[in-house]
């Protein structure tokens, strides 16, 4: 018979094999704990240093610090990281961010990495600020320097002050120590000689002038060039007391160095037959004090008394005595001798 919807066909239910198998079974849903690792991250530094890293981050980093980074980790990035501060480091991270860092610095800092965003900072002692991102899937090489400024003092071992003393009329040099940085200078000229009397005078001669002081302070790279490494030192010569005639002047103490010199002058000589029935005691320098170190001066040659001649000084510095009155005719009397300069440099830091 004919219908609209053609012959009914009758389907059967038949086993056999098939390409793609029978269906598969309906998956079983479990719940429960599961343990996440943790890591901790010890880094030693003194100030701070950041770092960003995400996840699938291959990256190399060379980097050279002298700077404070501040390292945040993110998810899945379980990690050591060793940065060697002053010198380049290579960083070579992996997908998924399996990676090791380095830092050698100085102090004490602790890290956290787990999987699931630990934001942490990292204390680190350097002199500048730096920090840098990478981000996913992002294959790069980053070379970094930190420009921090830099200072560098030069300075010489402890070494105890030395000092130089020159007691001899003369020219003489002195050697700079490598170690010093300032140097005394003190000079006492020469004294006077004593001022004379002539035969059957009844006047007596006056006593020498004392030398003068002089000092200065120098200092290295200052005062006087670091490449200077002598000064000339001369000590003056003692003035003489003459017979019948006025004294001889002390002679002048000097230093001369590269760019400068310094002098003491030396003391008049006494005046001849200047006093009626004396003469004169030589004058004496005194005593100076420089940069809290005492230096001592002579003491002046007496006067004469009667028909003599005058008394010398002690050295350093101090002038003759006056020769003596009323001597008997063709005898003529001196003034005594002053006495020589001195010098004297002392070095130290």
């Amino acid at each position: 018979m004919w219908t609209p919807d053609g012959p009914i066909t009758e389907q059967s239910t038949r086993q056999g094999w098939t390409l793609d198998g029978p269906d598969p079974a309906a998956a079983e849903v479990r719940t429960g704990w599961w343990c996440l690792p943790e890591e901790t991250l010890h880094v030693t530094a003194t100030a701070s240093v950041s770092l960003t890293a995400v996840a699938r981050m291959a990256a190399t980093m060379t980097l050279q610090v002298q700077a404070a980074v501040a390292l945040p980790t993110y998810a899945r990035m379980p990690a050591t990281l060793p940065v060697q501060a002053g010198a380049d480091t290579s960083l070579a991270a992996v997908a998924r961010m399996a990676a090791g860092l380095g830092i050698s610095v100085s102090a004490i800092a602790s890290l956290s990495a787990a999987q699931k965003i630990y934001p942490t900072s990292l204390p680190l002692a350097v002199q500048a600020g730096l920090s840098w991102g990478a981000y996913v899937r992002m294959a790069s090489t980053l070379a970094l320097a930190a420009t921090a400024s830099t200072s560098m003092a030069a300075g010489f071992p402890t070494t105890a002050e030395a000092s130089t003393t020159y007691s001899t009329a003369g020219t003489f040099t002195f050697t700079i120590p490598w170690w010093c940085t300032y140097l005394d200078l003190i000079g006492l000229g020469g004294g006077g000689g004593g001022g004379g009397s002539n035969s059957g005078s009844a006047y007596g001669g006056d006593g020498g002038a004392a030398g003068t002081w002089s000092t200065i302070r120098l200092q290295r790279g200052v005062d006087i060039p670091w490449t200077a490494t002598s000064i000339t030192v001369v000590v003056g010569a003692a003035g003489a007391g003459v017979s019948a005639v006025a004294g001889t002047a002390g002679g002048a103490t000097s230093f001369t160095w590269t760019g400068g010199t310094l002098t003491a002058n030396g003391g008049s000589g006494g005046a001849d037959d200047a006093n009626f029935n004396s003469s004169k005691a030589g004058a004496a320098p005194g005593n100076t004090t420089f940069q809290g170190v005492t230096y001592t001066g002579g003491t002046g040659g007496s006067a004469s008394t009667g028909s003599n001649n005058g008394g010398a000084a002690t050295a350093p510095g101090a002038g003759g005595g006056g020769a003596g009155y009323g001597v008997v005719f063709f005898t003529n009397k001196s003034g005594g001798a002053g006495s020589a300069g001195r010098a004297w440099v002392r070095a130290y830091q």
